[in-house]
C-alpha cells in the first residue's frame, strides 16, 4: 500500500516555455526545485534560494480492521490469526471495538496481540489488556503499549484470549491494528 502525505496548497503553472512552481505563494522555476527526504518527511526545496517551500508529512495509512464473531464460551481460551504481513511492518497501536460493552471485575478475559512468526510457533507478545473493568460498545479500547512491534514479511499476528476466574465471552468485535 502506498504511503500518503499531507499536502499543502501547490500550483504548477506554465508561463511561456518556462515552467513555474508555486508553493504557498512562493514561486520558483521548476528546474530549481529538489525533493529531499529528511527524517521521515519529504521537503520541496528551492535550490536557488536555499528555502524549504513546503514539507509533506507522512500520515498513518496502514490500518487493518478485522471482524471477529462472538467467540465460544466464557471459559474458552483461544488464538485467532488476524494479520499476515505481506511486507515488513511496524505495529504502533492495537485494540478492539466491541459490539457490546464487556469486561468485569472477577471473571474476565485478557486479550493479547501475539506474533506467531512465519511458521505459527512464535509467542512474542506485542501488547495485552485485561478486561477487568467494563469497556463501552463501539468505542476503541487499546491493548496497551506496544513492545516488539516489528513484524517481518511472512509472519502472522494472532489475537489471543486468556481467562481469569470463570472468564468472560468476547463479543463480536472489530480488531484494529495500526
Amino acid at each position: 500500500m502506498a504511503d500518503l502525505f499531507e499536502l499543502k496548497p501547490v500550483l504548477l503553472r506554465l508561463k511561456g516555455s518556462k515552467p513555474k512552481v508555486q508553493f504557498e505563494g512562493q514561486e520558483a522555476g521548476a528546474g530549481n526545485i529538489s525533493i529531499q527526504e529528511d527524517g521521515g518527511e519529504i521537503k520541496v526545496v528551492d535550490e536557488n534560494a536555499s528555502a524549504v517551500l513546503t514539507t509533506l508529512t507522512k500520515l498513518r495509512t496502514n490500518v487493518s480492521v478485522v471482524r471477529i464473531p462472538e467467540c465460544g464460551a466464557a471459559s474458552d481460551t483461544w488464538e485467532r490469526a488476524v494479520l499476515y504481513a505481506w511486507q515488513d511492518l511496524e505495529v504502533v497501536e492495537a485494540g478492539i471495538v466491541p459490539d457490546v460493552s464487556f469486561g468485569q471485575a472477577d471473571n474476565y478475559a485478557t486479550l493479547s496481540m501475539v506474533n506467531k512468526g512465519a511458521d505459527g510457533s512464535g509467542n512474542t507478545e506485542l501488547c495485552s489488556k485485561a478486561f477487568d473493568s467494563a469497556v463501552s460498545a463501539y468505542v476503541f479500547t487499546g491493548f496497551g503499549t506496544i513492545s516488539n512491534g516489528s513484524v517481518s514479511e511472512g509472519e502472522v499476528l494472532a489475537l489471543k484470549k486468556e481467562v481469569t476466574g470463570n472468564g468472560q465471552q468476547v463479543p463480536a468485535s472489530a480488531i484494529v491494528l495500526v
